[in-house]
């Protein structure tokens, strides 16, 4: 499994650090749509909420 620590790490060593994410979630599986895409709206729902819960 993936450190997200590790992870950042290793992309503030090769990017710009505007461009590494604040957060890294490793999750195992992403939502998808009967027709086999991935959901990203149920993605931006998720995150959308949980803005909302700690805003």
């Amino acid at each position: 499994m993936i450190d997200p620590e590790e992870l950042g790490r290793a992309l503030r060593a090769t990017l710009a650090g505007f461009k590494v994410p604040r957060n890294i979630e490793i999750v195992d599986d992403l939502p998808r749509d009967d027709n086999g895409k991935i959901a990203k709206h149920r993605i931006r729902a998720h995150y959308a909420d949980a803005g909302a819960r700690t805003a």
